[in-house]
C-alpha cells in the first residue's frame, strides 16, 4: 500500500476536482490540493495530465487524470468504506448518473455556463455571449434537471 498522502492538481471549483475531494473525505484520506487552472502548461503538471485536464492526481509514483479513473483507483485500493453501492443493479445506476453529471451536466453547467459568465470575463477579460447563455439557460438546462427531478422522485429522493 501507498504510504504517501495524495495530491489532487485543479482548483476547488471544478466539480470534477470536487468529486475526487468528496472521495477522499469519504474514505477519511488526508489529501494535499495544489490548485492549477485546466490548461496549465508546467511540465510536472503535464507529466500527471498530458492534456492539461483537471484534476490531475498523484499518489506516491502514480499518477493519473479523470475524475472517474481516479475515484475508481481510490475505491479499489481503499475499499472501506466503499463510495459504490455493491449491489450490481445499483452500481449501474450510479455509474449512469455519474456519467450524465460528467458528460451532460458539465457540457451545459461548466463547459458553457461557467466559461461563459465566469472565467470568460475574470481571465479574457471578454464579456459573455448572451445569446450562447440564453440559449443554454433557456433550452438544453432545463432538459437535464426535469430528467433528475423524474428519476429522484421515481427513486424518493
Amino acid at each position: 500500500m501507498i504510504t504517501t498522502i495524495p495530491t489532487i492538481y485543479g482548483v476547488k471549483q471544478s466539480p470534477f476536482v470536487r468529486k475526487v475531494r468528496v472521495a477522499l473525505i469519504q474514505k477519511n484520506l488526508e489529501f494535499n490540493l495544489i490548485t492549477i487552472m485546466p490548461g496549465d502548461s508546467r511540465k510536472t503538471f503535464r507529466s500527471i495530465s498530458p492534456f492539461g485536464k483537471i484534476p490531475g492526481f498523484r499518489h506516491g509514483s502514480v499518477k493519473l487524470c479523470d475524475s472517474t479513473v481516479i475515484c475508481n483507483y481510490l475505491e479499489n485500493l481503499y475499499p472501506t468504506p466503499s463510495i459504490f453501492p455493491k449491489d450490481s443493479v445499483l452500481l449501474s445506476k450510479a455509474q449512469w448518473f455519474e456519467e450524465f453529471a460528467d458528460d451532460l451536466m458539465a457540457k451545459y453547467l461548466t463547459n458553457i455556463l461557467m466559461y461563459q459568465c465566469f472565467l470568460k470575463p475574470a481571465f479574457r477579460n471578454i464579456p459573455p455571449n448572451k445569446e450562447v447563455v440564453s440559449e443554454t439557460l433557456l433550452e438544453k438546462v432545463p432538459p437535464l434537471f426535469q430528467y433528475l427531478e423524474k428519476k429522484f422522485f421515481k427513486i424518493n429522493f
